[in-house]
Formats: C-alpha cells, structure tokens, sequence
C-alpha cells in the first residue's frame, strides 16, 4: 500500500529444536507500538510454531484500547492450504482514507469485522461480514458528510459489497448504496457505486 507508512521498533525471538532430528521451530515477533503514517494502532503480537506435522500455526493479535483485530491460522505445507478466522472489533473506520485513493476524507466511527480466508495459496477465498457503528465519511466531490449507523458490509476477496447501507445527510435525508469497493484481495481499491 503506497498511501501506508508502517513504523514500529520490532523485537523477533527465533527458537529451534531438534534441528537435526523431528524439528519444532517457533518465532514470536513482537512491535510494542505500531503506527501507521503516525496513527497509533496499538501493539502487535505474533506467535507462530512449525511442529512435526507439516503445519504452521499463527497467532496475530493487533491491541489498542477497546479495538483489536485476531488472527488465528494454520497453513498445511504439504498441500499449500492456509484456514484462518479473523476477528476485527472496534476497528477506525479512518483507516479507509489510507486505502481508498481518493474522494474520502473526515472519516469517523469504527467497524466489526468477522471473516475467514481459506484454501490453497494460488486460489485463496475471504468470506467475512461487518458492521458499521457510529460511522460517517465527507463525499468530497459531493462536499457533503454522510452518517452509517449500524450498517452491515458483505467482504469477499474481490469486493467489499456496500449493497443496503444507509447513508444519511445533514439534514436527515437518506440514500441506500448499491454496489461497493472492488479490490484484488484487499489490494487495489476502485469504487463501484
């Protein structure tokens, strides 16, 4: 992402056992205070052990105050297949500004996010739902600001599908969405609204 500057000292403990023999590799990485472009995000922990059985498991947890986002995951080396289920609470809803090109700005309010991405590494699928509280985004071109209350998005890994939320105006008008963000699995945002 070219419009996200990630900072954060990192520590990293590597152990390994039996390195000659059934091997038990495990790494924890740990960033005390992760910025991105300045914003505090929180602190970052990652866990992830290599055992006897071919399979990685990972732990991703992500704090700050009331928000966090969890992460929990194996990958099968032998057959290149990653399941994890991903938790997100009280997530900004600002961060949008950093992903989205352009046409956005004064975003508020935060998101839920539940969803799993899941299948082999060439062919991956997220399924996931959110929901939208207390939150609100200036329309540039429009120079109007938009409140979304409690408004539920469908994510997929090709869009983030905006069909039936809600947007009200200041003076109490509402309009529904249809459509949403394409993106290439939370990469390369474009609006289809």
């Amino acid at each position: 992402y070219d419009k996200m500057y990630f900072d954060g000292t990192t520590y990293i403990d590597i152990k390994a056992e039996n390195l000659f023999g059934e091997r038990e590799v495990s790494v924890d990485i740990s960033v005390p205070d992760f910025t991105i472009n300045n914003d505090s995000y929180g602190s970052i922990d990652i866990h992830a052990t290599e055992g006897t059985n071919d399979m990685i498991d990972l732990s991703v947890r992500i704090e700050k105050d009331t928000q966090s986002l969890d992460v929990l995951a194996y990958y099968d080396l032998k057959e290149s297949l990653l399941n994890a289920d991903i938790s997100i609470l009280d997530y900004p809803m600002s961060i949008f500004e950093f992903i989205i090109d352009d046409g956005i700005s004064g975003t508020i309010g935060t998101t839920d996010v539940n969803a799993r991405i899941y299948g082999p590494i060439s062919d991956l699928k997220l399924q996931g739902q959110g929901v939208i509280k207390n939150g609100g985004t200036r329309i540039d071109y429009i120079g109007e600001f938009y409140k979304m209350e409690d408004q539920v998005i469908k994510i997929d890994e090709k869009r983030v599908d905006l069909t039936g939320v809600e947007l009200e105006d200041h003076q109490g008008n509402t309009a529904v969405i249809t459509g949403g963000l394409n993106h290439n699995f939370l990469a390369d945002f474009t609006a289809d609204l």
